[in-house]
């Protein structure tokens, strides 16, 4: 005890100073234009006088918020001492990426569609998606809550090949994926794809939503009977019974009313019919066609015991080095991993993450 709360002390001093340079020196790449432009709330706070500039704002609160700073470039993340004085400050990029430094790092990023954790004036990433740019394009473009003009350029399709064959000899000290891991039809299969592209120590990020504040709420939490099962069948996409489960349990929430207790199952709308259901589900039986749905459903502690198990029954090779719970009125939480090859530091790390947020 005493030792942590030596590191609480030493990034609470970290933090202190490094507010100090940030006053007292312009942020590297840090545009005033730019800021301003991209922030219309913060033009009007300077407008008011409620800030002396972008820059004190961003100083104040847009670090946190992993503003931009300038076209493609946010801060660097935070490191992972600063991170543990206020886990919950911080914006979701941090939460995620902290403690990585994105300027020495080669990193992958699953799955980053038009909003990535990193873009590549951040850093030297490597996209990898379930199809191309353009056929991503063109599914999304109905969709209004994506922007399909900022796609990125996708690097590799991860499909029928494994990760391993479609990023060739690459290796990557990070691989990170934000809200993805609810959609692998085989999770075993994925995580030990994804740990044999990471250099030693290499390191997973993951943002998962907890089911008791999204569209899953009435859904059944994900056991490992069903995780053991989609790993003997080696599936590639979901399955239809994947597919049915997904719509069948989908309703519409609201996820303020979620976190205050008000849901009342029974009077909760449902997001898809049984009939469109079924459609959907014929269809990946009959044409093998990706149809994108949640496999898995977590919460933030069904999803430790869940990988508990898997490391217990000798198939997992990640440790947990953090989970950070969600914030309120938000919907996700965040797991850092980190590659080990002891069964019973595995084990113990995930033992010890169940512990701290039971």
């Amino acid at each position: 005890m005493r030792r942590f709360i030596e590191l609480i002390h030493k990034a609470l001093r970290a933090s202190s100073q490094i507010c100090k340079i940030m006053n007292n020196s312009v942020t590297p790449g840090f545009e005033e234009r730019f800021y301003l432009e991209a922030n219309p709330d913060v033009a009007g706070a300077v407008k008011a006088g409620q800030f002396a500039s972008g820059h004190e704002h961003f100083v104040a609160f847009g670090f946190k918020e992993d503003r931009f700073i300038a076209p493609g470039l946010r801060p660097a993340p935070p490191s992972v001492a600063l991170l543990m004085t206020d886990p919950l400050g911080y914006h979701r990029r941090s939460r995620m990426l902290a403690g990585v430094d994105l300027s020495l790092s080669s990193g992958l990023e699953i799955g980053a569609l038009d909003r990535p954790a990193v873009t590549r004036k951040e850093g030297n990433i490597f996209y990898v998606d379930r199809a191309k740019t353009s056929a991503l394009k063109r599914e999304y473009a109905k969709v209004t809550t994506i922007s399909t003009a900022n796609i990125v350029d996708v690097d590799a399709v991860w499909g029928e090949m494994t990760l391993g064959q479609c990023v060739g000899r690459r290796k990557f000290d990070y691989v990170v994926a934000s809200h993805v891991v609810e959609h692998v039809p085989d999770l075993v299969s994925w995580l030990k794809e994804i740990s044999a592209v990471l250099r030693g120590g290499g390191t997973l990020r993951l943002a998962a939503p907890d089911r008791r504040y999204t569209f899953d709420f009435l859904a059944h939490e994900t056991d490992l009977a069903q995780v053991l099962d989609a790993y003997l069948r080696k599936s590639r996409m979901p399955t239809s019974r994947q597919v049915l489960e997904f719509c069948y349990w989908a309703r519409i929430v609201d996820e303020n009313e979620a976190w205050r207790g008000a849901l009342k199952p029974e009077s909760l709308q449902r997001k898809f019919t049984v009939e469109y259901a079924l459609k959907l589900a014929r269809t990946t039986l009959k044409t093998g066609v990706y149809q994108d749905a949640h496999c898995w459903f977590f919460t933030i502690h069904s999803f430790a015991r869940l990988f508990l198990e898997l490391a217990e029954v000798g198939l997992l090779n990640f440790k947990c080095d953090a989970l950070i719970p969600p914030k309120t009125n938000e919907i996700e939480f965040y797991v850092h991993m980190s590659v080990a090859k002891s069964r019973a530091e595995i084990i113990d790390s995930w033992k010890k993450a169940c512990k701290a947020i039971a």
